[in-house]
């Protein structure tokens, strides 16, 4: 090949290198999103089918999952209902077995405490058995080396007409000893009749005394006897005199007092 025709051949290639070809390098246009929507609201049936068509078969396919769901909540409420009604039903008869279990309990405790006060009332009345000869002497001043036996005799019982037949079985001082006033004398006949012979005597015999003899009550009933002091002083002064015997206060017949 010539020089000359080597060069008009590659003017002839830049020639064509430079001038675009329409035909080839012609651009496709891009579907805009609004385009798409509005070929959807036609009706274009690009993808099959309608965004209606589309929206129905959605909104139809959420309304069969939402009542599934809904079906599935109804069978398990009803399932946990019975549940709970057979929890409620076994609990009913647990409550039923408690308060029987209960009500024998109260009956159980109604009688140990019946029991209880039966068996108070006779251990009380034993140790009153045990008081039936003592009596207290409340006021009488301490001695130095005092003997408590001669002190009864020779201050208490010689006041009254029969105090040299009376026979003691003990005699103590009961209680501390205080500035303000001295120990109880506990004093323990042999006989229960001089002891009852002293307390219907006491007050006639001990009137001038600067002491004075009182029963040797048990817990109980000096309880019982403080309870109803109050009434008993208004009683005397409307002229109804009451005595403490056995634990109750009585009246002159020694039938029981019904205070009111």
């Amino acid at each position: 090949m010539s020089p000359s025709k080597k060069n008009k051949t590659c003017s002839v290639a830049r020639s064509e290198l430079s001038t675009p070809n329409t035909m080839n390098c012609t651009k496709s246009p891009v579907p805009r999103i609004g385009d798409r929507v509005t070929d959807f609201v036609k009706g274009d049936e690009v993808d099959g089918t309608g965004w209606k068509v589309a929206f129905e078969t959605f909104q139809n396919s959420l309304r069969k999952d939402f009542d599934k769901c809904i079906s599935t909540l109804e069978i398990n409420l009803a399932a946990a209902i019975d549940s709970l009604c057979q929890r409620i039903t076994l609990l009913e008869g647990k409550d039923s077995s408690y308060s029987i279990d209960i009500k024998n309990l109260q009956q159980d405790a109604s009688k140990a405490d019946a029991r209880f006060n039966y068996f108070e009332q006779e251990i009380n009345r034993l140790e009153r058995y045990s008081r039936r000869e003592n009596f207290r002497v409340i006021g009488l001043e301490y001695e130095k080396d005092e003997d408590c036996f001669q002190l009864i005799k020779s201050k208490v019982l010689s006041k009254f007409p029969f105090g040299s037949e009376v026979s003691l079985e003990k005699c103590y001082r009961q209680g501390h000893r205080t500035d303000r006033k001295p120990p109880h004398v506990l004093v323990k006949v042999t006989s229960s009749y001089h002891k009852m012979e002293i307390m219907k005597a006491r007050r006639r015999c001990l009137q001038d005394a600067p002491y004075f003899i009182v029963d040797d009550l048990t817990k109980r009933d000096l309880l019982e006897k403080k309870r109803w002091a109050g009434d008993v002083k208004d009683l005397y002064g409307r002229g109804i005199k009451l005595r403490f015997a056995a634990g109750r206060w009585r009246d002159g017949e020694g039938n029981v007092y019904k205070f009111e």
